[in-house]
């Protein structure tokens, strides 16, 4: 519910600030990406019972040493992988974000030669900012980098709903997509 009127109130600031010929932004800023990764978290397999026999194993790949985790599921490395895919930035782009009115403006996304430009919005007192970038709209939970190596700002956005509806056997308790802006 929250979350719905949250939309339709920054799709009426998204309109508002499309809605005149002349650009005069009152305040720019650009952040630079610096790094773009996915997170998807799934449910522990059970631990077995120690009073019950144990199964035979069976090989299974690894992504690396030790065991497999289910972390290393061939459905989780395609999640992480269209998690990167989908996304319009990249680990060196940057946002510019051109104020017109107080919480919302133009977005450019400069990703090398390339420009795209969008909106954006952002409801004063909450954490989250609004992108309307190539058609989609998406919310990006904001907050401090706690990476030691990527100090700065976080912008989280969570696809978690829409994979637990597409892998529904993988138990996806997160799926998230992570850009460290400096």
């Amino acid at each position: 519910m929250i979350r719905t009127i949250y939309s339709l109130l920054a799709a009426l600031c998204l309109t508002g600030v499309s809605c005149t010929d002349k650009v005069e932004y009152f305040y720019s800023t650009t952040q630079h990406i610096t790094r773009v990764e996915a997170k998807v978290v799934v449910v522990a397999p059970e631990k077995p019972d120690p009073e019950q026999p144990a199964p035979t194993p069976t090989p299974q790949p690894t992504a690396g040493e030790g065991e497999a985790t289910p972390e290393d599921s061939p459905a989780v490395v395609q999640i992480k992988e269209e998690l990167l895919a989908k996304s319009p930035a990249k680990a060196g782009d940057s946002y510019t974000f051109n104020f017109k009115v107080y919480n919302a403006g133009i977005l450019l996304l400069q990703s090398g030669e390339e420009t795209l430009e969008g909106r954006f919005t952002k409801v004063p007192g909450s954490d989250e900012m609004g992108f309307l970038l190539n058609g989609e709209y998406h919310i990006a939970q904001v907050s401090s980098s706690e990476d030691k190596d990527t100090p700065g700002t976080l912008y989280t956005f969570d696809f978690t709903e829409e994979y637990q509806k597409r892998y529904p056997e993988e138990k996806i308790l997160e799926a998230k997509r992570l850009e460290y802006i400096e």
